[in-house]
């Protein structure tokens, strides 16, 4: 965006604690030349520890005539730093999605239309739905190397396995 006429401002809560970026491998080996892995961030910048913040990449100000001078400061390369719910959570849902794939078929036809593309993931959706459902009716049906779960934890891949009993047995509850 360098050379655009574009101004973006930010806002972040007092209590936020951001990332400086990683230190180069030599400004790593000149800190600590006892060797080591590299880190994976730099230091912490504290929003409510002025301390913390070191200098600015760029600072302006400009005379205001009702509130005086204001300054805005600018520090490059900050982030959040990834806590290991947001992994765990990204985790589940790429292995939900490898789940529709390979056991529901969502990659399966060759679909043209958008409108059957839909329908065809709602489908998917409402099987999945079906199958978290039906692990209270499921019994646990594993093989050898599977370790025992109670119905309520059953996954919906191990659910599906038992789709044949757990028809049959609505069918005969009559």
């Amino acid at each position: 965006m360098d050379g655009l006429p574009v101004e973006v401002l930010g806002r972040l809560r007092s209590d936020r604690v951001l990332l400086r970026p990683a230190p180069s491998r030599e400004e790593f080996l000149l800190a600590g030349p006892c060797g080591g892995r590299p880190p994976k961030h730099g230091g912490e910048f504290r929003m409510k520890d002025e301390t913390s913040w070191g200098e600015p990449a760029h600072l302006t100000s400009t005379a205001t005539s009702r509130y005086g001078t204001a300054v805005a400061s600018c520090w490059d390369r900050l982030h959040p730093r990834l806590g290991r719910r947001s992994a765990w959570r990204r985790f589940d849902l790429e292995h939900t999605f490898r789940m529709w794939k390979q056991t529901l078929g969502w990659a399966v036809p060759k679909i043209r239309d958008p409108y059957a593309a839909d329908r065809w993931t709602w489908l998917i959706i409402i099987a999945y739905a079906r199958l978290r459902l039906a692990r209270l009716l499921a019994g646990d049906l594993r093989r050898p190397w599977e370790r025992p779960l109670s119905p309520e934890r059953l996954t919906p891949a191990r659910v599906r396995t038992l789709i044949p009993s757990v028809v049959s047995s609505a069918w005969t509850r009559r």
